[in-house]
């Protein structure tokens, strides 16, 4: 698999994530395609675009399907040219190398890990914000391996998964849709001597199979998710793992499509044109709790951008 780290990139990649709080950012369409362009002096591919953020959430690179890779950060930008098989890329906290890309293969999408050119079929896939972990959805049932031993299935999970992230305690939370039940649930899978134990599916309230799930504050076992409320009108809210309690995102943007937690200032500052509030962040709020929380609603399954 071709790497295309850079210093800059493996250099940032390696920043400890220190205990920065976490803030919610929310982009447009508009906002996407000024970013890329001013990394790589043109507009986001017609093919699909997909916004990551690093571990420490301090870069996004905005991956443009067969086109480029635009990295973002507070102050700076760079960009990478990618092959035109290449549909997203995922990358590893500790030194930035791409750790997998979804291509298309065998008139298919394929992930293709280490040095295998076949790649690994799949319904669905993504990849921890580290690069170490990845989970491939077959439908109903869904496998997690580590990257660096992808055709080895450390476990399966009676769910279509389409979100893997690391937790607090390091271990994961793997994110998917209960169809049976038509609701969204979250399995935290601990870690173990090399083996995985799957806990109790956490069943997020109120919230049906298909909603988007656009990124995880381990700090506060936090899910940010995208959806269309009971008036149609489209909606972010934040579950609460723990406490089963919801907000809506107050400040996102009219128009958004995707949202993150951004815990640097400067990104932050970049991506909103304002300071990032002083002592609102996510990671320093208690469970449950934010300013301007509003009332939970329910969600509806998310139609308009993005997986589902």
């Amino acid at each position: 698999m071709k790497t295309i780290a850079s210093l800059a990139v493996a250099a940032v990649f390696a920043c400890a994530s220190v205990a920065y709080a976490q803030h919610v950012v929310t982009l447009t369409q508009q906002d996407i395609a000024g970013l890329v362009g001013a990394a790589c002096g043109q507009a986001p591919s017609a093919k699909g675009v997909h916004v990551h953020r690093n571990e420490a959430g301090n870069m996004l690179y905005i991956v443009s399907a067969g086109q480029s890779e635009a990295l973002i950060y507070g102050s700076q930008q760079a960009c990478n040219p990618l092959a035109a098989e290449t549909l997203d890329l995922w990358r590893n906290a500790a030194n930035g190398a791409v750790t997998a890309q979804l291509a298309n293969r065998y008139e298919g999408k394929r992930l293709l890990v280490g040095d295998n050119p076949d790649g690994i079929s799949g319904k669905a896939f993504d990849v921890s914000d580290g690069g170490q972990y990845m989970v491939v959805s077959h439908g109903d049932v869904s496998s997690v391996s580590p990257v660096d031993r992808p055709y080895i299935r450390t476990i399966e999970l009676q769910m279509d998964a389409r979100r893997i992230f690391m937790r607090s305690d390091g271990g994961l939370l793997v994110v998917g849709s209960n169809k049976a039940a038509n609701r969204l649930e979250a399995v935290p899978v601990n870690l173990q001597g090399g083996t995985a134990v799957a806990g109790a599916p956490i069943a997020v309230p109120g919230v049906p199979a298909g909603v988007l799930v656009m990124d995880y504050n381990p700090r506060s076992n936090e899910l940010l998710l995208g959806g269309v409320d009971a008036s149609g009108t489209t909606s972010l809210a934040i579950s609460n793992l723990s406490t089963g309690q919801a907000r809506l995102v107050d400040n996102a943007k009219p128009g958004a499509v995707t949202a993150l937690f951004i815990s640097d200032n400067g990104l932050y500052a970049r991506l909103t044109g304002q300071q990032a509030p002083a002592g609102s962040g996510m990671a320093a709020q208690p469970a449950g709790q934010s300013q301007g929380a509003q009332q939970h609603r329910s969600l509806n399954p998310l139609t308009w951008f993005g997986r589902k």
